[in-house]
């Protein structure tokens, strides 16, 4: 395996139908100040994804969908490990750095930090559950996106895919077994096991960041343009999604009191807390 300079954080992407914007983001990536060792994916059996910038590529006639995340932050030598999509990218090359404390501060390892997020309630679908930041336009559940406070970290039970931010011990105790493609699911879930509000939103994603009023967040990641379909465009997705979610909500009842939507004037807290 290829090894870069010293690093604190590696960043894993994947790559299929869009290779132009993996390449900028890899781009991106080396410029920013935190710099990562870059570990690359490919899905696409028709070609070989090449770029000398990254410092492992794999290309595969197979798509991994959780596998390759799981295997590559087993792999990563960093203490720090990530993943991000390939619509989205950096505005500023201090992003990668402005949060990395805040995965430094988590008070266990199976905590996940994030651009966007989810609060789940028993007896609400995914999409009815309160989303965090969820840019606009971007899948269905905007239309459940709610204010949620002015804090700088906001705790929630779901971090979405686009951008995942962790500690590599998290990666131990997963297994590569399970290859379905809802990974931010995944990933959420396994690693809090019966814990809610176990993860964080991250607002320094964000210049001017209120989470009171989603309008008023400067996002610091910048959707490509709609080129194609991706996974939420396919049929079941949101189904999919629902169903895994609330199966996950009724399983943390046991040790939990049930979880209801707060009232208009209750915020949620703020601290980096392992038990919420």
């Amino acid at each position: 395996m290829p090894q870069s300079e010293s690093t604190e954080l590696t960043m894993c992407l994947c790559n299929y139908a869009r290779p132009e914007q993996t390449h900028q983001i890899i781009g991106e990536l080396k410029q920013q100040s935190c710099k990562p060792r870059i570990f690359v994916w490919n899905n696409n059996p028709d070609y070989d994804f090449k770029d000398d910038r990254a410092d492992w590529i794999i290309n595969s006639n197979r798509n991994g969908h959780t596998r390759h995340v799981i295997f590559f932050w087993q792999q990563a030598s960093t203490p720090y490990v990530a993943r991000m999509d390939d619509d989205l990218h950096f505005s500023d090359d201090e992003v990668l750095a402005d949060v990395l404390p805040s995965v430094k501060q988590l008070k266990r390892h199976t905590q996940l930090v994030g651009a966007y997020g989810v609060r789940l309630y028993t007896g609400e679908t995914y999409q009815d559950g309160h989303h965090i930041n969820t840019p606009k336009g971007h899948g269905q559940c905007n239309k459940s996106q709610k204010p949620l406070g002015t804090r700088r970290e906001v705790e929630v039970d779901l971090v979405k895919g686009r951008i995942i931010l962790a500690h590599q011990d998290c990666a131990h105790g997963l297994t590569t077994g399970f290859a379905h493609y809802h990974t931010d699911l995944y990933l959420s879930m396994t690693l809090a096991g019966r814990r809610r509000f176990h993860h964080f939103v991250s607002g320094q994603f964000f210049d001017n960041c209120d989470f009171t009023d989603v309008k008023k967040c400067k996002p610091r990641l910048i959707d490509f343009p709609v080129d194609n379909k991706g996974y939420c465009d396919l049929d079941g997705h949101y189904a999919d999604r629902d169903e895994l979610c609330q199966s996950w909500v009724i399983n943390c009842l046991p040790n939990h009191k049930v979880r209801s939507r707060p009232s208009q004037d209750q915020e949620p807290r703020d601290t980096f807390s392992p038990d919420s």
